[in-house]
This record gives C-alpha cells, sequence and structure tokens, in this order.
C-alpha cells in the first residue's frame, strides 16, 4: 500500500512539474499563484509527503487544470531520469543561436 502512494506522489509531481514548466512559470512563480511557498511546490513535485485536497486543488487553479490531470498517465518508475522543457521563447533564442554556429563552421570551413 505505502508503494503505490509513493508511485501516486510521483505521478501527481511529474505532471505539477510538467505542467508548471510547459507555462514557463517557476516555482516561486506557481507558489505565489497558489498562494503557498515554494518549498511547497518542491516537495509537491518531488512526491514527497502527503499533499492536502485542497493544495492540489489551489495548484491547479494557478495552472488552470483538472485535479484530475495531476493524477494522468502510468505509474512512474523510481529510476525516472529527469527531463527538460523549454518555452516556445527558449527555443527560439537555441534556434537562433543553431542558425548561428551552422553559420560559423561554414565560414570556417570555407577559410580553410
Amino acid at each position: 500500500m505505502r508503494k503505490n502512494a509513493q508511485d501516486v506522489g510521483r505521478r501527481v509531481g511529474l505532471n505539477v512539474s510538467r505542467l508548471r514548466r510547459q507555462r514557463g512559470l517557476s516555482q516561486e512563480r506557481l507558489a505565489e499563484l497558489a498562494g503557498t511557498n515554494h518549498k511547497q511546490i518542491g516537495r509537491v513535485e518531488r512526491g514527497e509527503g502527503n499533499v492536502s485536497v485542497g493544495s492540489l486543488a489551489a495548484i491547479a487553479a494557478a495552472l488552470a487544470v483538472s485535479i484530475s490531470e495531476f493524477f494522468e498517465g502510468s505509474p512512474v518508475p523510481v529510476s525516472t531520469p529527469r527531463f527538460f522543457a523549454f518555452t516556445d521563447r527558449q527555443m527560439e533564442v537555441i534556434d537562433q543561436a543553431l542558425v548561428l554556429i551552422r553559420k560559423a563552421r561554414r565560414a570556417a570551413r570555407r577559410r580553410s
């Protein structure tokens, strides 16, 4: 029973983290919107301890989602790797940087 509760906590945490990142929010900003503090958001995202329904409702409202979205997905294995999510603006900057790198490489090849 304890293992199932830990899996649910991890699943909720990963979904909260994913939804927060999709919206380009920091933990601090999400905490402000949800009326809590960033340490609580961090604990939720790591799946630590028990989260009250009231806290989940406040986080869901801040993210403009239904609480049920936090529970979606398959059980999360303990060794789930961390991932990076970027906002659209960050992806634009990365794309621009890659274009500049390609141009610099082409220019270097022409000079050689």
